[in-house]
């Protein structure tokens, strides 16, 4: 099975100075958990929602003024739609994370996430029962 196959695709995106407000509402609306960062077309980061928890937690007084270039994780692992996705698992493991950002020449396509690991795993169970 590819990546491509069970990704999210068509993610939100947003830019390195989006407002962290801004990103909040964006995942709240779409119920979504992770958000590739952009800068000039490229692929530069992506933030959690956990990410955004930590911030607001640690330290509310400066959260309006920050951007998503500020909380963002840099270097995010990311893969091709024909990736297997038993190696975007083990990859995932052993880097301990919870997004692959798919991406197909330098177009984000989709997103994978442990909520969508979980789909397939669900899936699977439902197949073999």
């Amino acid at each position: 099975m590819k990546i491509g196959e069970v990704m999210t695709a068509n993610p939100a995106i947003v830019e390195v100075d989006a407002s962290l407000d801004f990103i909040e509402n964006l995942m709240k609306q779409g119920a979504f958990s992770h958000v590739p960062v952009m800068s000039n077309d490229r692929l530069v980061g992506v933030l959690s929602d956990r990410d955004l928890a930590l911030v607001r937690a640690h330290s509310p007084e400066n959260v309006n003024s920050l951007k998503a270039k500020d909380v963002m994780v840099e270097f995010p692992y990311h893969i091709a739609p024909d990736t297997g996705l038993e190696e975007v698992l083990k990859d995932m493991i052993g880097l301990r994370i919870g997004s692959a950002i798919v991406v197909d020449d330098t177009n984000i396509v989709g997103v994978f996430t442990l909520y969508d690991a979980c789909k397939v795993l669900l899936k699977a169970i439902a197949d073999i029962s």
